[in-house]
């Protein structure tokens, strides 16, 4: 059950868990009615464990697992006031927090991406993009913006990557639609062959 990858600084805090666990595992480690609770109103085995790695992962960072709000869009929120975002993909299950808004995205590469290239890069991007691995880092960036918002966000239209240098660990987006307009500056990280982006800063215009 181990803990893979932590970074803090006094905004943020960043969490990777490697679920490799089974269910009856984390029933040994979870506290009782929380692990109920999640098991009840859960049906797929692999949402149950997305679930209980957040536990762990809330746990690691000293966070009570009740002290997570929702609201109305889905987006989580602390009862302290600091904001929060989580992303699973593969075997790996990760936490942001940061002291202001933000959005957090962790991809294992598919052919997927590829396939539905089309209905989430800008017409503008294409020359771009057409680089690498480039396709897989967009992905990540448009979904970090996504869940910075909540929602609302269309991928294709609304977000546009104006930089990209997976070599730096950075990004520049700009950001227009429904929430307003703005300029977005990402981390990009890679963690094994799984792909890692983060909101660092939104400046709105």
């Amino acid at each position: 059950m181990p803990l893979i990858l932590t970074e803090q600084s006094k905004q943020k805090e960043l969490f990777l868990w490697e679920m490799s666990e089974k269910i009856d595992d984390y029933q040994r480690i979870t506290p009782s009615d929380i692990f109920e609770n999640i098991v009840q109103k859960t049906k797929l085995e692999k949402r149950i464990l997305e679930k209980l790695s957040q536990v762990m992962l809330l746990n690691k960072a000293k966070i009570p697992y009740e002290d997570v709000l929702y609201g109305s869009n889905g987006k989580p929120f602390l009862k302290n006031g600091k904001h929060l975002s989580f992303s699973h993909s593969g075997t790996l299950s990760s936490l942001l927090i940061d002291e202001k808004n933000c959005g957090l995205d962790i991809e294992y590469p598919s052919n997927k991406i590829e396939r539905i290239a089309k209905k989430f890069v800008h017409e503008n991007e294409f020359e771009l993009l057409n680089k690498g691995d480039n396709l897989y880092w967009a992905w990540n960036i448009k979904e970090a913006i996504f869940k910075y918002f909540g929602e609302g966000v269309t991928f294709k239209e609304d977000i546009f990557i104006k930089e990209l240098r997976p070599e730096l660990k950075s990004a520049v987006a700009l950001y227009s639609g429904k929430h307003g307009r703005g300029i977005f500056e990402l981390k990009l990280m890679q963690i094994k062959k799984y792909y890692l982006a983060y909101t660092k800063t939104y400046f709105p215009e």
